[in-house]
């Protein structure tokens, strides 16, 4: 395989194949449990975050996750200085490293959220503070274990103010006094470095969505301070937030695949089976689930990706190839076939296989793309894309970490008797008809295709609804679905 033939996602790995942290805090700020649920994982190899032991310079990493690489360094203790000049070398150390890849990419530092009145920050965190804004490394202060502010919130707040309100109205005043309490917090911090970046986390449900706060936060950062490769290896390797994964699965599409999707050098003389094959590869390379597996990579998941498109195989989705019933089965048996696996090939051929295999030896040719080539490859980007998120919703409401066939086929299900497959397909349809009434002109499928996403993607009873916490998420503003409660 040339360089040409490779995907966006390996060129990106080749240079930075794993996003690289540096977790800074005390035994018990929840290092551990914050890296298991930014990354989604539930071991840690050869994990030196166990209490009383650490080692900067060790690697931590997961098999269910190969995309990240942590760093653990202890807290600054009073009246200590060893750690502190230790932290400094490391990071003098991996700053001085020629390849991306090793050096760091960004730092969470842990505090758990004190009590009202407690201190915050120890004398030697706030020299390392000081000593950090001549360093472009995006550094965050993470205030972990959210919850028990509200906690704490709820035993002082004297009984009289709730009288005569229900359990939400109750509730409500809570929230309210916590992100008041938070505030205070962030503006003590501040007094250290102004442009100190904070945010929430918490592993109670209600807040669960802090972390894809904290990792766009990161993310933003490391794309405005770090390099655009240190940011593609950030949104793969993080499992919290679903917006930047389809931001970097559009932006990796379009940097070469979707680019000029009429016209394609790099499809030019490809069977349309070998272009489904990159496209899923490279999106599915993005989305970095937990696929063991690797169902994600089956035929049976893409006869599903194909079943949802195959009307579009047809200007007219009354002549499409396959009947009302869902035939996975027998694209799954031509894919097999096609693939060079004889038993899967019918002595007696079937009628509806003759034409899928057709259908899918087709050679794109961008001379002569037929507008029902470029509705199904444009419908293949967008419905596989909506079905990764109601797989991604699906498995993060339940808690789920691995990839399940049920998992799968559930979310499949869901987006394929859904109204926003019908409303994108019948779009598609009309972008392509609208082209063979309009001169020759720029090719703009790619731009289509990250409309309809952005567009249709968005399912509001599969997004769980809760608050959102943070503080001066840093670097430019890129685009992103606006948080339910940004306070700060």
């Amino acid at each position: 395989m040339d360089d040409y033939d490779l995907p966006p996602t390996d060129e990106v790995f080749r240079e930075c194949p794993r996003f690289r942290i540096l977790l800074l805090g005390k035994t018990g700020a929840g290092k551990t449990s914050l890296i298991k649920r930014a990354f989604n994982v539930d071991h840690i190899q050869e994990s030196n975050l166990d209490p009383g032991v650490c080692n900067i310079s060790d690697e931590i990493m997961s098999e269910e996750n190969e995309h990240f690489i942590a760093h653990d360094s202890q807290g600054f203790e009073p009246g200590e200085s060893k750690n502190f000049e230790t932290v400094k070398a490391f990071i003098a150390q991996r700053q001085a490293q020629p390849a991306l890849k090793d050096r760091l990419h960004a730092i969470w530092h842990c505090i758990p959220v004190p009590h009202a009145g407690g201190r915050i920050f120890e004398t030697g965190d706030e020299n390392f503070h000081k000593f950090m804004e001549s360093i472009r490394i995006p550094i965050i202060v993470v205030f972990t274990q959210y919850d028990r502010l509200y906690s704490q919130i709820a035993l002082k707040t004297d009984r009289t103010e709730v009288v005569g309100m229900d359990d939400e109205e109750i509730e409500h005043v809570f929230e309210r006094k916590s992100k008041e309490a938070f505030k205070e917090f962030v503006k003590d911090l501040r007094k250290i470095n102004p442009k100190l970046r904070c945010t929430p986390v918490s592993n109670v449900a209600r807040y669960c969505e802090t972390y894809s706060d904290l990792i766009s936060m990161t993310s933003n950062l490391v794309r405005d301070y770090v390099a655009k490769t240190a940011w593609y290896a950030a949104a793969v390797s993080q499992r919290a937030d679903v917006d930047l994964k389809v931001e970097a699965s559009v932006e990796l599409g379009m940097k070469r695949y979707w680019r000029k999707l009429s016209t394609s050098h790099h499809f030019d003389g490809r069977t349309l089976r070998y272009c489904f094959e990159q496209i899923q590869r490279e999106v599915i390379d993005v989305w970095n689930f937990n696929d063991a597996d690797k169902i994600l990579s089956s035929h049976e998941f893409m006869a599903m990706i194909l079943r949802l498109v195959h009307d579009l195989s047809t200007l007219s989705p009354s002549h499409a190839i396959l009947g009302s019933t869902q035939e996975l089965d027998k694209i799954k048996d031509v894919l097999d076939a096609l693939a060079g696996n004889p038993v899967a090939d019918p002595i007696t051929p079937d009628p509806v296989k003759v034409n899928l295999r057709n259908w899918l030896s087709g050679v794109y040719q961008k001379k002569t793309l037929s507008p029902s080539t470029l509705c199904t490859l444009m419908g293949f980007i967008v419905d596989l894309t909506m079905t990764l998120e109601r797989l991604f919703w699906n498995g993060f409401r339940r808690g789920v970490h691995s990839l399940t066939m049920q998992e799968v086929q559930t979310a499949y299900g869901e987006y394929y008797r859904s109204e926003e497959r019908t409303k994108v397909h019948q779009e598609i349809r009309s972008y392509a008809t609208s082209l063979e009434h309009k001169p020759k002109g720029p090719d703009d499928a790619e731009i289509e295709v990250k409309r309809l996403i952005e567009t249709y993607r968005f399912v509001e009873s599969h997004k769980p609804q809760w608050d959102m916490l943070s503080s001066n998420s840093g670097g430019k503003k890129h685009k992103r679905r606006p948080s339910p409660c940004q306070i700060i």
